[in-house]
Parts: C-alpha cells; sequence; structure tokens
C-alpha cells in the first residue's frame, strides 16, 4: 500500500467521524430547541397556599398557583371559597379577598395558642378540595440578651431560651435578628435582617446549617432548632455584622454605629420548621460551594394536600439591646 492510500485510509474515518459529530450536534440543537419551546406545555397547574398564622398579628393568607417556568404567560387561579376552621372551638370563618385577588383575610379571626386550625378551600373548574391542618405552639420565654465586641466588624450575642411549660413533644424554634442604626454623622439607618453565624450545636447540627467545611457557606438569615421534651432553660449565642462606615481608611478606622438589636425568638409548629429548613437546603444547593460544587437538588416541604405551600402556625416573643458605637478594632 503506497503512501497516499495510507493517509486516505486514516483521514476518510476522520472526515466521517467529524460529519457524524455535527450532524449530532445541530440534531441535538434542534431538539433542545423544540423541547424549551414545549416545555410550558408540560406544565401542570397547582394550587399553592402560604398561610402563617399567630396571635400576634392579623393573618393573610395568600392562595395563587405555579406558572411554567421561563415563561411569560400568566395564569389566573380564581379560588371560589376559603375558610379556616378552628377544630377546638367549632367555629368556622369565611375568610375573602382583599384589594388583592390573591390575599384573603378576615377582621374577626384571631387564633389562640395551643389552637388547631384547618384551611380549606375550593379552586373553581376542580372537585379537589384544598386543605392542611396546623396548631400554634404555646410562646417560651427570653432573658439576659447581652451582645460584646467580637472580631472586627463582628459583635457576639447571647440570650436565654426557657421552653414553653407543659410541653411533651419536641419545641421547634426559630431566631430572627433584626437592627436599626442611630448615627449623627452618617444618620440614622432603616432597619435590617441580619445574616448569622454560630457554632451552637444545637443549630449546627441541623442539616440545613451550613457545614463547617465549605469554602463559602451562605449563613441564614434566621436560625431553626429543635429541643426535647424537659428540656432545662438554655442558651444561644450567634455572630453578625455590625453595622457601620468608613472613610476609604483602614479596617481599624471602620466606624460601628450605635444600634438597637432586636432578637424575636419563635416556637414554631413541625410543619413549619420542615418548611423553612427544606426551604434553606433548597438554597443551598442553588449556590453550591466553589470547592465542592453542587450538592443534590432538594424538595421544599408541603402540608398541603392537593396543592402546594405551607399552612404553619407559630408564637412570638422578643427582646431589645442597645448596641453602643465603637471602632471595629476597639
Amino acid at each position: 500500500m503506497d503512501k497516499i492510500n495510507l493517509i486516505q485510509k486514516y483521514i476518510n474515518p476522520i472526515i466521517i467521524f467529524v460529519g457524524l459529530i455535527f450532524f449530532m450536534l445541530t440534531s441535538c440543537q434542534n431538539v433542545l430547541e423544540e423541547a424549551s419551546f414545549e416545555l410550558t406545555g408540560l406544565h401542570k397547574p397547582t394550587p399553592v397556599i402560604s398561610g402563617f398564622i399567630t396571635p400576634d398579628s392579623m393573618v393573610k393568607i395568600i392562595m395563587s398557583g405555579t406558572l411554567p417556568a421561563f415563561s411569560s404567560d400568566t395564569a389566573i387561579y380564581n379560588y371560589e371559597q376559603v375558610t379556616i376552621t378552628d377544630i377546638k372551638n367549632n367555629l368556622i370563618y369565611n375568610f375573602y379577598p382583599s384589594d388583592s385577588a390573591q390575599i384573603w383575610t378576615h377582621n374577626n379571626f384571631t387564633p389562640e395558642f395551643g389552637g388547631l386550625y384547618k384551611i380549606q378551600a375550593q379552586l373553581s373548574g376542580s372537585n379537589d378540595l384544598i386543605e392542611a391542618i396546623d396548631s400554634i405552639p404555646y410562646p417560651c420565654s427570653v432573658q439576659n440578651l447581652t451582645v460584646l465586641p467580637a472580631e472586627g466588624v463582628y459583635n457576639l450575642a447571647k440570650l436565654k431560651i426557657t421552653p414553653p411549660t407543659n410541653t411533651p413533644k419536641i419545641s421547634y424554634y426559630e431566631i430572627l435578628v433584626f437592627g436599626k442604626t442611630y448615627s449623627s454623622t452618617f444618620g440614622n439607618g432603616d432597619g435590617q435582617i441580619y445574616n448569622l453565624k454560630t457554632y451552637n450545636e444545637l443549630i449546627t447540627s441541623e442539616d440545613y446549617y451550613p457545614n463547617v467545611n465549605m469554602t463559602t457557606p451562605n449563613y441564614p438569615k434566621t436560625l431553626l432548632f429543635k429541643t426535647q421534651p424537659g428540656q432545662t432553660p438554655f442558651y444561644i449565642d450567634f455572630v453578625y455584622m455590625s453595622p457601620g462606615g468608613s472613610g476609604g481608611g483602614a479596617i481599624a478606622d471602620y466606624f460601628l454605629f450605635e444600634h438597637t438589636l432586636r432578637v424575636e425568638v419563635r416556637v414554631v409548629s413541625q410543619a413549619y420548621f420542615l418548611y423553612k429548613t427544606s426551604y434553606y437546603k433548597q438554597i443551598n444547593a442553588i449556590n453550591g460551594d466553589s470547592f465542592y460544587g453542587l450538592p443534590n437538588p432538594v424538595s421544599v416541604f408541603s402540608n398541603i394536600k392537593h396543592g402546594l405551600g405551607v399552612f404553619a402556625g407559630f408564637s412570638t416573643v422578643s427582646t431589645e439591646f442597645l448596641v453602643p458605637e465603637r471602632y471595629a478594632n476597639d
């Protein structure tokens, strides 16, 4: 076999192989374009309820529904009736839509601590009754909130929590932290919610909390944890970034504003806890980590029968502490 025939022996299969790759890529592109165009047709409209009930504020229920991803289409979900039943007192409240058709409310409905409530909704054109049941836990008590300077621009907060009395079941908690700043130089600031970091094992043992080995953790804006029956009073501590300002100098010149720190401690139902922790796990899965990559997808918990979303109860107590101004390295 001469040299030319030998070259053609290897070149011809290569040409065919490259042609096949080009054809496959072109075909895949067409398939992807068709699939992305037709995916909205696979969407199954699903009713969604978002309702958190507490004796501390007026109850507003958001009644909506799912929409196709990446679609500019809008869907209208018409609810014929929305009711909440006070099961212990055998009372039924007919909710009504407010200015926004999605928000349903009732002026005379005031839930109670320890109450058990059932929401039911009827979607126009559907025979399925959308419903969920949940309870409102009794509140805990909080004392001894202290705030101390930590490293640099961070502060360390600590408070004592006494669990609800006569609670034979596991208690679920959520901590939220708000701040409002005061500065004669920079002016008073609007309220803000802080991201929270902690080493407390009650919290770090929960699987929604960022792993200590992560290189780029996304610390949550609330801290969720649980205690066992018979839990004695305990302390929770956490770190947050203090609000401040600087003229562009060194970190030592960074001025941390005086601010009021308000810590809200909620005792939440199991449904509330499962919904919120799964929501944080989904956020962690979406964000991933710069070193470990993306974890497996996570579905958000729902207790809604024949629908999605959550109907959950909670109770709230809060305490405040006036944090003085300082320089970052004081």
